[in-house]
């Protein structure tokens, strides 16, 4: 009866010990996802889930040249990255990076063709699509920017940078209605969104809805804005 009770005891040891093991594992693996996850969600946007981090020493040369970028040194960055293509010419990830050094330095063709060649890896990116439009609007390519945009949005519909940024296009392009419903999106998504009530307010003036644009611009003031505060002392008194 004895030998019975101790055998009985260690069978409910090994199944606690067994389900134990099993929940802290789950409990790792979620841990190592949310580290993941938060290593994917950063500033750039872009998705590092692709096969050339699966290899050591591609992550590597892509962590020390995101690095060099925080540090704003987009130069020797420009080296770590390139390096990173070499090694894995078909990861969109490298490319849009090198093109965001390229953005950065204002190498702006360099950049489109990087984050050309990174949209057709990976024609879901919508860091290389809103990053590619700000370049062919800094070319003052106004439709390709808003083919970018537009593309952008598709594929995230509340991201604001590509509402803001097809607004300013339309802006350029005397469109102001459209310019106005963009910037009318950005401020629903982000009430306080300066540069859209700054810009918005900007449009306004254009079409001689002084009191608009003034009502605009002092919530722009209100937010951070000195553009603002300036043209409200030199048009709304």
């Amino acid at each position: 009866m004895k030998n019975l009770f101790i055998l009985n005891l260690l069978i409910l040891l090994f199944v606690f010990t067994f389900f134990s093991c099993t929940e802290n594992k789950k409990e790792t693996e979620k841990v190592n996802q949310k580290t993941d996850t938060t290593l994917n969600a950063d500033k750039s946007g872009v998705d590092k889930n692709v096969t050339g981090e699966n290899n050591p020493e591609y992550k590597k040369i892509i962590d020390a040249g995101v690095a060099k970028s925080k540090q704003k040194d987009f130069k020797e960055a420009l080296i770590d990255f390139s390096k990173a293509i070499e090694l894995d010419p078909k990861n969109d990830l490298g490319l849009t990076y090198r093109g965001t050094c390229y953005l950065e330095l204002k190498k702006y063709k360099e950049a489109i063709s990087d984050y050309t060649k990174a949209l057709d890896i990976n024609p879901k990116s919508v860091e290389a699509s809103v990053n590619r439009g700000f370049c062919n609007y800094n070319l003052k390519n106004y439709d390709k920017a808003i083919e970018d945009y537009s593309k952008s949005i598709a594929l995230d519909t509340k991201n604001e940078r590509a509402y803001l940024n097809r607004g300013n296009c339309y802006f350029k392009q005397n469109s102001y209605d459209k310019a106005i419903a963009d910037y009318n999106k950005v401020i629903e998504l982000n009430p306080k969104h300066t540069d859209a009530f700054q810009n918005r307010g900007d449009v306004e003036y254009k079409l001689k809805k002084k009191d608009e644009a003034c009502k605009d611009w002092t919530t722009a003031k209100q937010l951070g804005s000195k553009k603002a505060d300036l043209l409200l002392n030199k048009f709304c008194k």
